[in-house]
């Protein structure tokens, strides 16, 4: 069972950044985020992820919600559990930049209507439906 944490970041428009991946030809975009490793929960590997894949340090709010998948990963399958959680940068699209080595494409600031309307390939699906619910709870301070 592989653990994982992804971060739903909201900029002060309210548009969510992704991460967008090539692999093996496939391109597809995802909330930042990657596997707890030793020690950590999911939290603060929520915050360290966040940090590696954007240089964003910013509070790691509530749990947003957890989803269990079975993936490829390097031709073995994985269970894996992801746990979402919420972060709130204040600026509009703030510069983001990639220091975890990992393969990452582009960053990019998408607006809801944007996700909506889109046919590029996003995981997790519905995360424009989870950027919606989101929108429409009342903030807390």
């Amino acid at each position: 069972m592989r653990h994982v944490a992804r971060i739903v970041v909201l900029d002060g428009r309210d548009a969510i950044l992704l991460v967008r991946y090539e692999d093996g030809g496939a391109s597809y975009w995802v909330p930042p985020g990657g596997a707890v490793e030793a020690g950590e929960d999911h939290a603060s590997a929520a915050a360290r992820e966040l940090r590696e894949e954007t240089g964003l340090v910013v509070p790691i709010g509530p749990e947003l919600c957890e989803r269990r998948v079975r993936l490829r990963i390097r031709d073995a399958a994985v269970d894996q559990v992801e746990r979402y959680f919420l972060a709130r940068v204040p600026s509009a699209a703030p510069p983001v930049a990639d220091t975890s080595g990992e393969d990452i494409a582009e960053h990019r600031w998408w607006r809801l209507p944007e996700l909506r309307a889109t046919a590029e390939t996003i995981f997790p699906e519905g995360v424009a439906d989870l950027v919606a619910t989101v929108l429409d709870r009342p903030r807390t301070p």
